[in-house]
């Protein structure tokens, strides 16, 4: 973080700011047509002032700066800047679209916007140097280097500064409770301000259906509210700790909301989302008598796919390639039966698990008799329970292999007349796992 930036809420654009950074603005027909390529992001603006300060305090914010917003009395909310748009060539069409104000030309998006502060201005104006009852006038303005030399005085960088007047926002450091999966559902019935202003809430306990810590940005939730689900979305920043006027911590991450043409009842997708190959043993959010009341739950590839395919929405083909791509963590139990000198058997596993993280492929060597068939099979089978790992297929390899035997080859057909493609040990593994997905779908 490089500067700080205060902006200044007037009463009049008050209404204005909750439709473009309380909540994300959806990029509709009518938007200026280089938005198209958007989904939902959330924006601000400024006009320009007759001697151009405005500006080039504007040509120098970068992507990642503070951003404080007040109205003078208290300040009520702090981000950090995104993108900004050209203000001869784009952003006054932004400022005439989303606010019917195209003199509002110096338009930013914001990242990391942490909503609902009521933190005193004077406590501000002190650590910026300001007198107790200075006035912002203007209403966008980049803090000045005697104000950066005075919050050094305070604080170790500009980022701790901004993040003391999150109200207690901080990144979730601690490690998850509950496993990661592929997709997640989210229970929103009794919470319509999350779905409308675009963020999941939890207590900050060790409960694992409040397990928010887990998410990662560009994770796909479900959005479940009173007996449908009305949309997917998107994890947009990372999990973050926030404290409210009570003293009590949560868990918070911003999702950008993309809502179903058609709600999907429960009623339609409860069946094949119970099927003993899609559902998962553990915080699920289905049981056989119907929706567990718990707020967040985990679901397999499958069940995710399902409902993406149901809601006739994008197939998330490159998200789930990553997914599959990268292996999760997992710990590694070796079978009890084996023995192991002293210390030898919690080095083994530490370099299975590395090996298998880094995509790296194992050879276990060593005399017959000694455990190696038994540990690899004991360690395939636990990673099939994996979203990631559809199965896994055993084989005695034998020095006399060869391309053919491991990937396949021509051969001739039954009649004789012509030649057709063997898939051998590699390929069928594919091929089974194709088909098994098709008949599931």
């Amino acid at each position: 973080m490089e500067n700080i930036y205060l902006v200044m809420v007037g009463d009049s654009w008050e209404d204005r700011f909750r439709r473009t950074v309380e909540q994300c603005v959806e990029i509709s027909d009518d938007a200026p047509d280089f938005l198209t390529n958007s989904r939902h992001a959330r924006i601000w603006g400024a006009t320009e002032d007759e001697n151009g300060t405005k500006r080039s305090y504007f040509n120098e914010m970068a992507e990642g700066d503070g951003i404080i917003f007040h109205d003078n009395t208290v300040v009520f909310g702090v981000g950090k800047a995104g993108k900004k748009y050209d203000p001869d060539t784009e952003g006054g069409a932004i400022g005439d679209w989303l606010w019917e104000s195209p003199e509002s030309s110096l338009v930013f998006e914001i990242l990391d916007y942490v909503p609902d502060l009521s933190i005193q201005i004077e406590d501000v104006w002190g650590d910026l140097g300001f007198k107790e009852n200075y006035n912002q006038m203007f209403s966008f303005k980049k803090i000045t280097d005697d104000s950066i030399a005075s919050i050094e005085n305070c604080y170790e960088s500009l980022s701790d500064f901004h993040s003391a007047f999150d109200n207690g926002t901080d990144l979730l450091d601690g490690d998850p409770v509950s496993r990661k999966a592929a997709y997640y559902w989210v229970n929103q019935s009794n919470n319509p301000n999350e779905i409308k202003n675009g963020y999941l809430r939890a207590p900050l306990d060790n409960s694992p259906h409040h397990d928010i810590r887990k998410l990662e940005k560009g994770d796909l939730v479900f959005n479940y509210r009173d007996g449908e689900l009305i949309a997917r979305s998107e994890v947009i920043n990372p999990p973050c700790t926030v404290t409210d006027g009570d003293g009590e911590q949560y868990q918070l991450a911003d999702i950008e909301i993309n809502h179903f043409e058609q709600p999907l009842s429960l009623a339609e997708v409860f069946e094949y989302l119970m099927r003993d190959e899609v559902k998962l043993d553990k915080y699920y959010p289905l049981n056989q008598a119907g929706i567990n009341q718990q707020y967040l739950f985990n679901l397999s590839d499958k069940a995710g796919q399902y409902l993406l395919e149901k809601a006739q929405m994008p197939r998330s083909n490159t998200d789930r390639l990553k997914k599959r791509l990268s292996f999760p963590e997992f710990d590694v139990e070796l079978p009890e039966d084996l023995y192991f000198h002293a210390g030898e058997e919690t080095n083994l596993q530490k370099q299975i698990v590395a090996a298998l993280q880094a995509g790296k492929h194992i050879i276990f060597t060593g005399p017959p008799g000694t455990g190696k068939t038994k540990i690899a099979k004991a360690v395939a089978k636990q990673a099939e329970k994996l979203d990631s790992v559809d199965g896994y297929t055993f084989t005695t390899a034998t020095a006399e292999w060869s391309s053919f035997d491991t990937i396949g080859g021509y051969v001739p057909s039954a009649g004789g007349d012509k030649l057709q493609f063997d898939p051998r040990l590699f390929l069928r593994c594919f091929r089974l796992t194709m088909e098994r997905y098709r008949i599931s779908g």
